[in-house]
């Protein structure tokens, strides 16, 4: 029997112009805005990242649960940034290990953060995208996926705001759940 449908999978990300996530496993801008934001949006759920962008993590995760996906088979985290950190060998079992530990938890959402591998692998699997765009034009070597624009739709008005000289426009996209005419006859 499969996990609860009813626990969605959201991708939570922040991409430069051109959607730049990252440079030499860093985020290339400082934003206390979107920082907050990030932090009380995944407040209490559980996250799903690449072992990767958990090592980059300056901080910690307290008050939540880390699923870090890895291909190395016998990765032990270093330091233990969350309040429970569990390592998986796939997105697609990091997601249904989030899903339990989220119906047990009694919330209703998954979060993906990251990094670009990750975030392109979970798609399939994502029902809603929670952006948040900075207008500055930064060198990157990492790249959030170019989503199409048939599969998703936005959600709610754009917002943007103000953190000091960047401007950050927050977004929120749902999955279209239209049928295909021509495959599902």
């Amino acid at each position: 029997m499969g996990i609860d449908n009813k626990v969605q999978v959201a991708q939570i990300v922040a991409v430069a112009n051109d959607n730049v996530i990252g440079y030499k496993n860093t985020i290339p801008w400082r934003s206390k805005v979107d920082l907050n934001f990030f932090k009380q949006a995944t407040m209490g759920f559980p996250l799903v990242m690449g072992r990767k962008t958990y090592e980059s993590l300056p901080g910690s995760l307290k008050g939540r649960v880390v699923y870090i996906v890895t291909r190395d088979k016998h990765y032990q985290p270093e330091k233990i940034k969350a309040d429970g950190v569990h390592v998986t060998h796939s997105v697609r079992e990091a997601i249904d290990a989030a899903k339990s530990w989220a119906i047990v938890a009694g919330v209703k959402v998954v979060w993906i953060c990251g990094g670009a591998d990750i975030y392109k692998a979970a798609l399939p699997f994502t029902d809603m995208i929670v952006k948040t765009t900075v207008d500055l034009d930064v060198f990157g070597d990492t790249y959030y996926p170019t989503l199409d624009e048939w599969d998703w739709y936005p959600q709610a008005p754009a917002e943007t705001v103000k953190d000091g000289d960047l401007t950050l426009t927050f977004e929120r996209f749902g999955k279209n759940r239209r049928e295909n005419k021509f495959f599902n006859k």
